[in-house]
């Protein structure tokens, strides 16, 4: 089978997208295998080093009508064609979707992904850990999750999917033929017609799935590590991110969201209770 990993960037973005794709060095033992990058604002000279690399690079349009909404950026786009990346991702059969303040620090994680693809499957983590601050209620990630569901489908659809955790779409598996596309696709342009912001394909995924009898294969947190709600640990003996909690599993994708991909400034702390203080990278002894 054919397999597409497709992430998007701007010229803002471009750093972390290149921590990205050196941490998917590796990802040819999965077979045929080739990235993608959809262009969301990148300078000539970036495109032009991603084709050079032999990357597929797809510039999207407008796949959701936003007309409506004034001063959405050209970057949003990255938002909108994501239930449309049949369209870009040529001849793939399988799709794999990073956003690009990801990295992988494990690739048989990785693999799992695919592999659940290769079955038929949706290949997705939750946005809801042990770990979480969310799952105590000590940020605001459910409270969003619910607004954002009664602004784009109403509040009857609000109540129904808040009993319903949040899936992320920051990665996510599945084969280009699977009916979750057109759902997901149908279901994005009528939510844009009520509301607009950055949550809206994410917002729109979770709607399709649990409202139409799509059955996922939720993977573990560690296999998406939502680090904005809660920092993991370095384990010094191994060099890899683990879990803040015991048992202290390895992280297998580290996602620097809400702006974490941009700091070097972070405080985390190690296994043995050691502070540092710098970004949440891959160390230069971790090997892939």
């Amino acid at each position: 089978m054919r397999i597409a990993i497709a992430t998007a960037a701007n010229d803002i973005y471009y750093n972390s997208l290149q921590h990205l794709l050196r941490s998917l060095n590796g990802a040819s033992r999965f077979g045929d295998v080739r990235l993608w990058v959809l262009d969301v604002g990148l300078n000539a000279g970036q495109r032009a080093e991603l084709e050079q690399a032999g990357h597929g690079v797809a510039t999207p349009g407008w796949d959701v009508d936003i007309a409506r909404w004034k001063g959405v950026p050209e970057w949003f786009r990255a938002m909108t064609a994501r239930p449309f990346l049949p369209n870009y991702v040529k001849d793939a059969d399988i799709i794999t979707w990073l956003d690009a303040d990801i990295w992988v620090q494990d690739m048989d994680m990785l693999g799992d992904y695919i592999d659940i693809a290769r079955e038929g499957g949706f290949a997705v983590s939750l946005e809801m850990d042990r770990c979480y601050d969310n799952m105590f209620m000590r940020n605001s990630s459910r409270e969003d999750y619910y607004n954002n569901l009664a602004r784009y489908f109403g509040q009857e659809s609000a109540n129904r999917l808040i009993h319903f955790p949040m899936m992320n779409c920051g990665a996510f598996a599945m084969p280009s033929g699977h009916p979750l596309w057109a759902i997901w696709q149908r279901t994005i342009k009528d939510g844009a017609t009520q509301f607009c912001n950055n949550f809206m394909e994410q917002t729109a995924l979770n709607m399709s799935v649990y409202s139409n009898n799509i059955a996922p294969h939720f993977l573990p947190a560690r296999y998406n590590w939502m680090t904005c709600h809660a920092l993991p640990l370095l384990d010094e003996s191994s060099g890899l991110f683990v879990e803040p909690s015991r048992p202290h599993d390895k992280l297998g994708l580290v996602h620097l969201a809400c702006g974490l991909w941009k700091r070097d400034d972070i405080e985390y702390r190690t296994r043995s209770g050691k502070t540092l203080r710098g970004a949440l990278r891959p160390p230069s002894s971790l090997t892939m």
